[in-house]
């Protein structure tokens, strides 16, 4: 709207042509049938589930829409869809762990704390388990904390489903609703010193 991007053209775009080439390489990929396990390209899985690049809804297709039938993703949404599992995949988790490692480094009892907890209920590597790691609550802790000061996602889409009254609010159905994580998770109202990173605000995990 303002003629400014979040995340950087050019990476949007490199993203982009991995996922045309892709699709233009007809790139088999695995999938399960009925009855028997089967090879289905991509270019067949597409134009299963997607409208041809520059076709324009049906009245077909917007009463099935309106029926609540699956709808046909346009070739942009596909294209979105792909870019947004790509990046999330990967930059969540680097950014996550690029934060965590600066706040513990900037607060060693926090650091020392969870340390003795991970030695302390998994002393050597073949004791980290599913069952282990849910034992450690101090660690748990501080992720949350980590994703409370520096959410992955700025903000979240949702459209209402019906309308609503919230306080003063009334929401109605069909709006699309903006929900910004930083904000939010940075509020005065809501978090004690919000910017001090203080895992054990969480203690009721």
């Amino acid at each position: 709207m303002m003629g400014s991007n979040i995340i950087p053209k050019d990476a949007v775009n490199f993203f982009k042509q991995i996922i045309e080439d892709s699709f233009q390489g007809g790139v088999q990929i695995r999938q399960r049938r009925e009855g028997a396990a089967g090879y289905v390209t991509m270019n067949e899985m597409y134009q299963k589930n997607t409208e041809f690049p520059g076709d324009v809804p049906t009245e077909e297709d917007l009463a099935n829409e309106a029926a609540g039938k699956p709808k046909k993703l346009t070739y942009n949404e596909f294209l979105c869809a792909n870019v947004l599992l790509l990046s999330g995949g990967n930059e969540a988790t680097s950014t996550f762990l690029l934060c965590a490692t600066y706040q513990l480094a900037l607060s060693p009892e926090v650091q020392d704390k969870m340390i003795e907890e991970i030695d302390r209920l998994a002393p050597t590597p073949a004791d980290i388990t599913y069952e282990t790691m849910s034992k450690m609550t101090y660690l748990e802790m501080v992720i949350q904390e980590c994703f409370r000061m520096y959410p992955p996602t700025l903000l979240a889409d949702r459209v209402c489903a019906e309308t609503v009254t919230y306080g003063k609010y009334t929401l109605k159905k069909g709006l699309l609703v903006n929900i910004p994580f930083y904000p939010i998770q940075h509020d005065e109202e809501i978090w004690a010193d919000p910017e001090k990173f203080d895992p054990e605000r969480n203690i009721f995990i």
